[in-house]
């Protein structure tokens, strides 16, 4: 069985620390996962850095474990941004699943002047905060030391634009 993975502040850790993992976080460790005093955890920043040791304690404010080891994962050449339409039902939270696991770097809402799904702008936030929810879970699951940026979502027109920025015009 592999390790659990939660997602807490790291900073700059090193072997025999101790790190908190606290908030919302440390409470679904404890209390949700029943992570116990001895296990092996992973806990990550999700910028690239992890730490892998025994919980030393648990309870309903979280865990602390130690720091047996620091890892980090490898900076890589290529940036992989994927412009994921609005889709209906759950294909959206699907896809976005599907795409942290594949390793995407940034993931950009696209609304389409066709589309179905439309975002309200008084959604937008809240719609938003469930994306960042489901790579950040995703990245988690498939125990990623890196969380995907989404991005503000674009329309059409937006996205014509930023083609042409990163893109060859000729």
């Amino acid at each position: 069985m592999t390790d659990a993975m939660f997602l807490a502040d790291l900073d700059d850790p090193r072997v025999g620390d101790q790190v908190a993992v606290t908030g919302d976080e440390g409470r679904h460790a404890a209390i949700v996962r029943r992570i116990r005093k001895g296990e092996v955890v992973l806990v990550s920043d999700g910028i690239g850095t992890a730490i892998r040791g025994p919980v030393l304690t648990s309870d309903v404010n979280g865990l602390v474990v130690e720091v047996a080891e620091v890892l980090t994962a490898q900076p890589r050449t290529v940036r992989y941004t994927v412009v994921q339409a609005l889709a209906k039902g759950d294909r959206s939270e699907l896809a976005l699943e599907m795409l942290t696991e594949l390793g995407v770097d940034e993931v950009v809402p696209w609304q389409s002047t066709r589309s179905v799904v439309k975002w309200a702008p008084d959604k937008v936030e809240r719609a938003l905060a469930r994306w960042r929810s489901i790579v950040r879970e995703a990245a988690k699951q498939s125990r990623r030391f890196r969380v995907p940026r989404v991005s503000p979502p674009l329309i059409v027109v937006d996205l014509d634009v930023a083609v042409l920025a990163d893109g060859d015009s000729g």
